[in-house]
C-alpha cells in the first residue's frame, strides 16, 4: 500500500509542478538563483559519491571561492537528498535534470511521510492522504519552491512517526530509528535539523508531563547510546561548520538581520500569486518567498474540527487528545517563534521568545529567517486537520441521510475546499543551457589542461550563480562563488579585477594563484577598446569564441586571433 500511495503522490507532484518535468533540462523552479546553485551542489555531492576521496575534507573543499577551504559549509549539506538522485546524475550527468528530479521526489516523499504520520495517529488512511496533500502542496511549499533544501522536511515527519511508535511500544529500536531520521535531516538541512532537536525536546517534555512516556533504564540506555552513535556519525560533517564559525567573521546572524526576515501576523493570510482563489480572485497574495504563510482554508477548517472537544478528551485521559494537544502546542510555539526576536509596537521595543534560543541554543544563530518556523505551524495544523477529517468521516457514516446524493454533496464540498487551496502553475526560471548545449567556451575549458584555477569576469552578482553552475561541467577551481555566505576576500576581488586586464589586476590574480581568466565581454562596456589599449604583458589570449575570451596568466603559447 505504501508504494501505491507514493506513486499516487508522485503523480500528483508531476501534475502540480507541470511543465517542470517537460523542461527539466533547461529550466529550474522559480529563478536562476538558489535552484541553479542547488543543481551545482547536488552534482558536486554526487560526483564525490561516484568518485569518493579518502578524506571528507575533499568533499568540503569544493571548487568555488578559491582559495578558501570548507566552502561546502557555506550552505546546507544536502548529502542525503543528493544520494536520493544519485542514479539520475549517474545516468545523465546533468545538474538541471538531477535537481528537478530531486524536487519532485522530495515533494512526493513529503506527502508520503505526512500520510504515514497522520495515518498512524488517526488510524485512518484517507485522513492521512488528505493531510499529505494539504501539507506537501501547501502555500508554504509553493512559496519555497525554489529553495530545494526546504523540501527535506520528510525526515522531520518520519522522526515524529518513530517517536510516536516508541511512545506506544517502548521499543528502543523505534527511538534509534527516530534519532536516525534526525541525523538524516542534519545531513540535508541545518534549519530543519535544529527544528528537529526542538521538536524532539518538546515531544519528550510534553509526554513526560502527561505521563505517557516512561524513561526506564532500557530506554535511557538506548537514548544515550543513540545520541552518542549518531553524534559520532554526524560530527565529521559538523566540524567544518564549527571551524568556520571560529575562523570567519560574520559566520552567524545578528538580531537585526533575523528581525528583518521575521514573519508578521498578516503573512499568515497571504498566499502565492498563482493561487486560483485567494490570489487571483481575492488578491490576498504577494510576490516573495519567506513571508507567504497562509495554511489554507481547508487546513484551518479541518484543524478547528480536529481541535474540538480537546478539553473533554484530555479530562478522559484519551491518548488521541494528548497527541492533539502536542500538535496544537507545536503550532502555537512555532507561530510565536516565527515572529522573530522582537517587534516595534507603537514605537516601543517588544522582545519576543525567539531571543531565548537565539542566545542560548547552539547553532541557532546560523538561522537567518525566523519566518520559516511557519512550516511547523503548518505541520501541527495538518495533523489536527487529519483528526478533523477522521471525525467528520465518522460522523458522516453514522448520521448521513440522502444516500448517494448526500455522498455527492460531501465530495463536492471537499473538492471546493481543495480548489481554493490550489496554486498552479509553479513559476519557472528563464531557460539555461545544460548537457551538450552548454556554451562552447565551457566545453573547451573542460578539456584545457593548462589552467586549474580560473576567475570569470565580469564579477556581477547576478552572474555568479551561472559561473558556479557551469563549473559542474568544466570542473576548474573558481575564484567566483555563490552561497549562503560570502567570504571576506570577495569584496576586494571585485574591486581589484573590475578593470582587467589593466590597473595591476593581472599581478593581483597571479599572486592569488589564479592561472586563467574567462571574460564574457558582452556585458563589459568598450571591451575591445580596453583590450587594444592594454599591452599583452604577463598574460596571453588563448581562446576566443564569440564574446568569450580566455586568458592564460603566465607563459603560454598565444592563439592566432584577430582582435
Amino acid at each position: 500500500m505504501v508504494l501505491l500511495v507514493f506513486l499516487l503522490f508522485l503523480t500528483i507532484t508531476i501534475v502540480a509542478t507541470y511543465p517542470l518535468i517537460k523542461e527539466a533540462d533547461q529550466r529550474v523552479p522559480f529563478d536562476l538563483g538558489d535552484p541553479l546553485f542547488m543543481g551545482w551542489l547536488v552534482s558536486w555531492n554526487d560526483s564525490f559519491m561516484l568518485h569518493p576521496a579518502p578524506h571528507i575534507s575533499k568533499l568540503f573543499n569544493t571548487n568555488i571561492y578559491y582559495p578558501y577551504k570548507n566552502t561546502l559549509a557555506y550552505s546546507d549539506l544536502m548529502l542525503v537528498p543528493s544520494l536520493m538522485v544519485l542514479p539520475v546524475y549517474y545516468l545523465t550527468h546533468n545538474p538541471l535534470i538531477t535537481v528537478n528530479a530531486l524536487l519532485i521526489l522530495l515533494l512526493a516523499g513529503t506527502g508520503l511521510a505526512m500520510f504515514l504520520l497522520a495515518r498512524y495517529l488517526t488510524g485512518n488512511p484517507l485522513a492521512g492522504f488528505i493531510a499529505g496533500c494539504l501539507y506537501a502542496f501547501s502555500t508554504y511549499h509553493q512559496a519555497q519552491i525554489g529553495h530545494i533544501q526546504l523540501h527535506t522536511d520528510l525526515f522531520l515527519l518520519l522522526m515524529l512517526l518513530w517517536l510516536h511508535k516508541w511512545l506506544d511500544n517502548q521499543k528502543p529500536a523505534y527511538l534509534l530509528a527516530a534519532l536516525s531520521m534526525l541525523a538524516l535531516e542534519a545531513l540535508s538541512s541545518w534549519y530543519y535539523a535544529i527544528y528537529g532537536v526542538m521538536i524532539a525536546a518538546a515531544f519528550g517534555v510534553h509526554f513526560l508531563l502527561w505521563r505517557r512516556l516512561k524513561l526506564d533504564r532500557r530506554n535511557l540506555a538506548a537514548l544515550i547510546a543513540g545520541v552518542f552513535l549518531i553524534g559520532l556519525a554526524v560530527y565529521p560533517f559538523v566540524r567544518p561548520y564549527l571551524d568556520l564559525h571560529k575562523s570567519m567573521p560574520g559566520f552567524e546572524r545578528n538580531v537585526g538581520e533575523t528581525a528583518f526576515y521575521a514573519a508578521d501576523p498578516s503573512d499568515y493570510i497571504m498566499t502565492v500569486p498563482q493561487n486560483w482563489f485567494w490570489g487571483r480572485t481575492l488578491g490576498l497574495s504577494k510576490p516573495g518567498v519567506e513571508d507567504i504563510l497562509f495554511p489554507g482554508l481547508a487546513v484551518l477548517v479541518l484543524a478547528a474540527i480536529g481541535s474540538a472537544g480537546l478539553i473533554k478528551s484530555l479530562s478522559r485521559e484519551e491518548t488521541g487528545g494528548v497527541s492533539r494537544l502536542f500538535y496544537l502546542c507545536l503550532a502555537w510555539m512555532a507561530l510565536i517563534l516565527s515572529f522573530g526576536p522582537y517587534k516595534i509596537v507603537h514605537g516601543r521595543f517588544l522582545p519576543l521568545p525567539f531571543l531565548l534560543p537565539f542566545e542560548l541554543m547552539p547553532g541557532f544563530k546560523a538561522m537567518r529567517v525566523p519566518a520559516r518556523f511557519g512550516v511547523l505551524v503548518l505541520l501541527g495544523l495538518c495533523i489536527l486537520a487529519a483528526f478533523g477529517f477522521d471525525r467528520l468521516q465518522k460522523v458522516w457514516r453514522d448520521r448521513r441521510v440522502g444516500g448517494r446524493s448526500a455522498d455527492a454533496t460531501a465530495v463536492l464540498v471537499l473538492a471546493l475546499l481543495f480548489f481554493q487551496q490550489t496554486s498552479w502553475p509553479i513559476p519557472l526560471s528563464p531557460p539555461i543551457a545544460s548537457g551538450k548545449n552548454i556554451p562552447p567556451i565551457y566545453k573547451w575549458l573542460a578539456g584545457y589542461r593548462r589552467a586549474d584555477v580560473v576567475m570569470e569576469l565580469p564579477a556581477l552578482p547576478s552572474e555568479q550563480v551561472k559561473y558556479v553552475y557551469f563549473s559542474a561541467y568544466h570542473a576548474k577551481r573558481l575564484v567566483n562563488g555563490y552561497s549562503g555566505y560570502t567570504p571576506p576576500l570577495w569584496t576586494d576581488l571585485q574591486a581589484r579585477t573590475a578593470a582587467f586586464p589593466a590597473s595591476g589586476s593581472v599581478g593581483y590574480l597571479r599572486r592569488l594563484g589564479v592561472d586563467g581568466v574567462l571574460i564574457h565581454s558582452s556585458t563589459i562596456p568598450d571591451w575591445q577598446g580596453r583590450l587594444k589599449s592594454t599591452p599583452f604583458k604577463d598574460f596571453t589570449l588563448v581562446k576566443h569564441i564569440g564574446a568569450d575570451y580566455f586568458f592564460k596568466i603566465g607563459a603560454a603559447r598565444p592563439a592566432k586571433i584577430r582582435l
